[in-house]
């Protein structure tokens, strides 16, 4: 006989809020943050109100340590728990419906602010009513008591009083539904987590990678936590929120090539002995994956002039210098010389060698970075590549069809960027926090690329965090030559930009950045120049 990895079960609303209060609600570190807005949660409420289905959860019954816990506007210092529930899958629904019903959460965050109109028999923002509309709050109609105390304070309300009833009754018997995987083992969560990925609403590869191997204790954000790698790198560089899902490739490509791979048994140790890490304890992948990552970060700002992760043209030349950092975390500086070369011949040979970033030419350049051969792994990196292409020619494609998220595109922003742009209206230069505040959590560098005209052209695109009416003010009354060049202009293009001939403008001011994308490929691709391994390999291997 099969027994059941997981046994149905449901819970009153009440009941998970209590479990919440208790310490007993737990939400695992491969958890997203809470991310649904006002209009999410008031679309679930409507849905229990008018009695649709609106989902079950997915709990993991198992011990919990002592934590500081955060749900939605709910905040909880707790003792170890015995006997918790860990929402595998929810998350939004959980912390949803707890804090609208919590009275202090549902008033401080207004995502929770939802009343209940009895004259309409619909769910309202309390935001959005009049002080004389028949809705009640909410987080009242839980409250037997309290309802009818808002009835006597509300004596317009007195002809609604059944309707008041029957939604307190009603609001107060929904069920939750609920699975719960009882098991400890991370076996049978492995395969119900897996069963859920293949079915409905899939999970990405980050949220199932944590499932499996987060942790869960105090320290599980910094220690066993995506999302704490993100933020620990953010914090200590300012390059930008880097996404989990690369965070995830990146843990995986220091151990191994293939981030396809099955990671079910990452940290086995039956399945380390294939990785380049044998040994390495799944606290210790998280930590060094951290140190690898900030050695990436500097090798980009400081030795390949890339401002911002959403800077970087494609994710494979990250994902490749992470497995190049992992691997060797003090190289020389003559293979930091060539590892600069590799990285923007890429882009210039993109285009003739069909580069697209595709997670096999991610395998397949990463496996050719192998341990104990830092100057080989270099030397096939520059060897897979070769001369392809020129930098004209890439100079052009990264100016043509200009789209911030267009891999090539970004070449131009990091052209740009090297003439180390100025607010026109301050006189001083951008700095990497100024591009990490502006750019926050958005995927792209389109924050920062402004437009000076409706047209998405190169030749009307600008680093700045000024709108373009700013922008244009600034430049017109500016008299400093430098700030004008910083930004690409110059006298005589202000000039017909103010004269209205905008098509002129664009075309000068697109072969201006043609020439100087061309000069910033140039200048780091090091084409005619000697690669050979450094000196002291020569030596050794002679």
């Amino acid at each position: 006989m099969t027994h059941s990895a997981a046994k149905a079960d449901s819970f009153t609303i009440n009941e998970l809020h209590e479990m919440v209060a208790q310490g007993r609600m737990r939400i695992p570190s491969f958890q997203r943050s809470f991310r649904w807005e006002f209009n999410d949660v008031l679309a679930l409420y409507d849905s229990i109100m008018k009695g649709y289905p609106f989902g079950s959860l997915l709990l993991w019954r198992r011990g919990a340590p002592a934590d500081e816990i955060t749900l939605g506007a709910i905040d909880i210092k707790t003792g170890e728990k015995e006997d918790a529930f860990w929402v595998v899958d929810g998350q939004q629904r959980t912390t949803s419906l707890v804090n609208v019903f919590d009275e202090q959460a549902s008033t401080t965050d207004p995502r929770f602010r939802l009343g209940y109109d009895l004259k309409e028999k619909r769910v309202v923002s309390l935001d959005a009513v009049s002080p004389v509309a028949l809705v009640v709050p909410l987080s009242t109609l839980f409250d037997f008591s309290k309802s009818f105390a808002w009835l006597e304070k509300n004596p317009q309300a007195r002809e609604y009083a059944a309707e008041l009833q029957n939604a307190v009754k009603f609001l107060n018997d929904v069920k939750v539904p609920a699975s719960i995987v009882e098991q400890s083992d991370e076996s049978v969560l492995r395969e119900v987590f897996d069963r859920i990925n293949s079915h409905g609403k899939r999970l990405s590869a980050s949220e199932i990678f944590h499932a499996i191997h987060g942790g869960t204790g105090p320290s599980a954000a910094t220690h066993g936590s995506l999302q704490g790698i993100c933020e620990a790198v953010e914090a200590r560089t300012r390059f930008g929120l880097l996404d989990e899902q690369v965070v995830l490739q990146a843990l995986l490509v220091r151990r191994h090539p293939d981030v396809t791979r099955d990671f079910h048994q990452e940290f086995e140790p039956k399945t380390a002995s294939r990785h380049s890490m044998t040994g390495e304890t799944r606290e210790e992948a998280f930590e060094r994956t951290i140190e690898t990552l900030l050695r990436t970060v500097t090798f980009l700002r400081e030795t390949a002039d890339v401002p911002h992760y959403w800077f970087v043209p494609f994710r494979l030349q990250f994902l490749v210098l992470v497995r190049f950092f992992g691997l060797f975390p003090d190289p020389s500086a003559r293979n930091i010389e060539l590892l600069k070369r590799w990285f923007w011949r890429v882009c210039v040979a993109a285009r003739p060698l069909r580069i697209t970033g595709s997670t096999s030419e991610v395998r397949n350049f990463a496996s050719l970075v192998q341990p104990d051969d830092e100057d080989g792994s270099v030397q096939r990196l520059l060897e897979r590549i070769g001369e392809a292409g020129t930098c004209a020619d890439a100079a052009a494609e990264a100016v043509k069809d200009f789209r911030p998220n267009r891999s090539l595109s970004k070449v131009l922003l990091c052209a740009m960027w090297d003439q180390r742009p100025t607010d026109p209206c301050t006189g001083k230069a951008m700095t990497y926090e100024e591009i990490a505040d502006g750019i926050g959590e958005e995927s792209s560098p389109s924050p920062v690329v402004i437009k000076l005209r409706r047209e998405s052209d190169a030749g009307y695109r600008a680093i700045s965090l000024l709108d373009a009416f700013q922008f244009i003010s600034c430049v017109t009354s500016s008299q400093e030559p430098g700030v004008l060049k910083s930004l690409l202009l110059n006298d005589e293009l202000v000039s017909l930009y103010n004269g209205g001939d905008f098509e002129q403008f664009k075309l000068e001011r697109e072969a201006l950045m043609r020439q100087l994308t061309e000069a910033f490929l140039s200048a780091r691709c090091g084409y005619g120049l000697p690669s050979n391994r450094s000196i002291a390999s020569l030596q050794v291997n002679g």
